[in-house]
């Protein structure tokens, strides 16, 4: 009966150090897995110039979502004065937010935000979609992605 419950307590030691480096292993995945997804997420922030290269937008992390805001124009006004609600028509257009609430996707993709164009007003459904390190594809639509347009923009590099 002595030798059983030795041998019993063996396979219990046994096992729980076996559980253990499992656990240990699984954790250290599930974080390599959570560092690699962050970094695929961040893979838009920076400066991008837009398709008429007349304007540049930063995109950064805003909480849990990515927004960006224009930080330089070659020319145009320099307040929102296509707005359509009158009461915004005097905020600057260096600083303004025109993207917001998107959401990384996986596959190089973030979904779910608005996209506000300043030329004319309007603000559209989004997604975004990393076609190469330095080329971002936008898609603004109204009701669905189908009815909509696409824009690209390439990432800024200062000379």
């Amino acid at each position: 009966m002595v030798v059983h419950i030795v041998v019993l307590k063996s396979v219990t030691i046994f096992y729980s150090k076996r559980a253990c480096r499992l656990f240990v292993a699984l954790f250290i995945l599930t974080l390599f897995t959570a560092v690699v997804l962050a970094a695929e997420a961040n893979d838009i922030t920076g400066i991008w110039t837009n398709e008429d290269r007349d304007g540049r937008i930063r995109i950064y992390q805003c909480g849990k979502e990515y927004c960006g805001d224009i930080v330089w124009t070659k020319d145009g006004p320099e307040v929102d004065v296509n707005n359509p609600n009158p009461g915004l028509r005097n905020r600057r257009i260096i600083g303004l937010i025109i993207m917001h609430g998107f959401h990384y996707a996986g596959d190089s993709e973030w979904k779910g935000g608005e996209l506000y164009d300043p030329k004319t007003g309007h603000t559209y459904r989004g997604n975004l979609r990393l076609t190469a390190p330095d080329s971002l594809e936008l898609r603004g639509y109204v009701l669905v992605p189908l009815f909509g347009r696409t824009t690209s923009w390439t990432r800024f590099e200062p000379k």
